[in-house]
């Protein structure tokens, strides 16, 4: 039913205090027993005293908090029947648009991250084993990070694609639908592989079970049983194989104890083969460690009906690690979007900043002039000629206005991750009447922090504003008279800072994929929430990784079709001090 709000990143938006504060329900209506998210369960009990009801079909108490005030002890469906019978007011709601947009902003970011990480990690396997969920296949989960990591990161969906200008639209994904089944108790991980084996036997479906490598040892039995192969379909089972107890790493306790501690009381660390274990009961085994691998072995289970093992290595420490990593950006990201969505989306305000964006350039002419010097010039130029060349340009706007310039001094910003080198050609192509510089910007090319001081190195931080008043300063230095200054992307906006500082000296301006900014206050904020999430990203993994993902974009797409992509790619990772 399109008309359901399905919250399946609820556990994830709940990291972001903000979040929590904001929401704050008048009812909550919990369908079936004990809620088994800590995070929450822990919610919801700050939102006492609103009222509670319990829907379940036994009248056992699972209210350890004390936060319910009514029960209903009745089946869902007739519950639904009931409720189904009373007329009910349907209106949208700007509290359910925002916690929709919340929770498709934090899917896109998980999304991009498990992606965008080169290794194969245990949050990229719960993102897309769902792809190995074809026709009529079930999954069959196991205890402990696995069924935690399948919750956080799995996408259930088939297709989900939501920019900024849908985001309020209502869009929900198609979902898979699969069938989900697992084996929780006291003693959850005892019997895994065997009882995952007699739900293919009982759903007749082709079973994908997923289990970590403890659980796996704790029924390697369940291996003889998987080789009988006796009235059911192929199963694939994926062994989550990080050397043993990489839960606890996530835990409170790894924060407080020594890895001495940890690894000896803790971590169920081992050395077993569970190739060799494959082996001994003649069950297919694949070892992969990249995600392509990954790939293509389910591929190719799924086209050859096989019954098999497939064994994923991964390390506590990388894991845990890359866990951390996604939960900080998460957080970061369902912040910033709260603090966007709750400003003024819908600003109707005329201000300078509109009637700039309404007015367009109408036409532009420009001549070549050629004056006569009454002698040769002195810039040292073996075949200096006794003229002084040129171009007056005419510049003329839609509402008639009409502008006359004529400069010498050219200075060239290029965009973030190019070079001073990007403008060579056009700048060969002036030079003959104008003086044209170019410079590697600050953390570009073969830019430099010529006084470093360790201590407080963490603590420098260059912004457009800094960055403009350096450029300044150096035309001050190569020219007593007034400079054009050509931008492109990031060195447009520089160049538009740099008129805002000291206009006098800024003759004009060429901004190209520049502009004055958005406008309004909300977009302003998204904006600003979405490029501190990519800053974070480069610092985090790092220039290569950083070019990789943004290049993989779509805005990039006609881009690397061009037959020097490749080339400017390269050309890309030649920064000294990018970040």
């Amino acid at each position: 039913d399109k008309s359901i709000l399905f919250i399946d990143q609820i556990d994830q938006i709940l990291l972001s205090d903000s979040v929590k504060s904001w929401i704050n329900p008048d009812v909550i209506v919990q369908i079936g027993s004990r809620i088994t998210s800590k995070r929450m369960e822990m919610f919801l009990e700050s939102c006492f005293p609103s009222s509670y009801i319990l829907i379940d079909t036994h009248p056992c108490r699972h209210d350890p908090s004390h936060v319910v005030t009514h029960r209903i002890q009745t089946s869902v469906a007739d519950f639904a029947a009931s409720l189904c019978q009373c007329n009910l007011e349907r209106k949208t709601s700007r509290w359910k648009d925002i916690l929709m947009v919340l929770n498709s902003a934090v899917s896109q970011e998980i999304m991009f991250h498990v992606h965008a990480e080169f290794l194969l990690t245990e949050p990229y396997v719960a993102h897309v084993i769902g792809e190995a969920l074809y026709g009529d296949a079930a999954m069959f989960v196991g205890n402990s990070m696995v069924i935690r990591d399948l919750n956080m990161f799995g996408k259930g969906w088939l297709d989900h694609t939501t920019n900024g200008d849908n985001m309020m639209m209502h869009n929900i994904p198609d979902f898979i639908g699969a069938t989900v089944s697992g084996n929780r108790g006291a003693s959850g991980i005892d019997g895994l592989l065997s009882t995952a084996i007699g739900f293919a036997v009982g759903s007749n479906k082709h079973v994908c079970c997923v289990v970590g490598d403890v659980s796996f040892l704790h029924d390697t039995n369940g291996l003889s049983l998987l080789n009988q192969r006796a009235q059911r379909k192929p199963m694939t089972v994926i062994v989550i194989n990080n050397h043993g107890g990489a839960i606890f790493s996530l835990l409170p306790v790894a924060k407080t104890a020594s890895p001495q501690i940890l690894q000896k009381y803790f971590y169920t660390s081992h050395d077993i083969s569970i190739s060799k274990l494959c082996d001994a009961h003649r069950v297919k085994h694949f070892l992969v460690q990249t995600k392509a691998e990954l790939h293509d072995t389910l591929v190719k289970t799924h086209a050859e009906h096989l019954d098999c093992v497939v064994e994923v290595e991964n390390q506590i420490d990388e894991n845990a690690n890359f866990h951390r990593t996604i939960s900080m950006f998460v957080d970061n990201t369902a912040t910033h979007y709260l603090e966007y969505l709750l400003g003024d989306l819908y600003s109707s305000t005329t201000s300078d900043l509109d009637r700039m964006y309404n007015t367009k350039i109408h036409a532009i002419e420009y001549m070549l002039y050629r004056i006569q010097l009454s002698a040769p010039r002195t810039s040292g130029i073996s075949d200096s000629s006794c003229f002084h060349e040129g171009f007056i340009l005419k510049l003329r706007m839609d509402d008639n206005i009409v502008g006359f310039g004529e400069d010498k001094v050219v200075l060239f910003l290029h965009g973030f991750l190019g070079t001073s080198e990007d403008w060579t050609p056009m700048m060969k192509a002036l030079s003959p009447s104008a003086r044209v510089i170019a410079v590697d910007l600050p953390g570009h090319g073969e830019s430099q922090i010529l006084q470093r001081d360790d201590e407080n190195f963490n603590q420098i931080s260059l912004t457009i504003q800094s960055v403009a008043d350096l450029l300044l300063k150096l035309i001050c230095n190569i020219t007593d008279g007034e400079v054009v200054v050509v931008g492109y992307s990031m060195g447009a906006r520089i160049a538009l800072q740099m008129i805002l500082n000291e206009n006098h000296k800024i003759s004009g301006a060429v901004l190209i994929s520049g502009s004055p900014g958005l406008r309004h206050e909300a977009s302003r904020r998204r904006r600003t929430a979405i490029d501190k999430s990519r800053a974070q990203f480069l610092l985090t993994y790092g220039l290569e990784c950083f070019i990789k993902t943004w290049y993989s974009g779509k805005m990039w797409t006609s881009l690397r079709e061009h037959p020097q992509f490749d080339s400017l790619v390269r050309t890309r990772r030649k920064h000294s001090n990018i970040t």
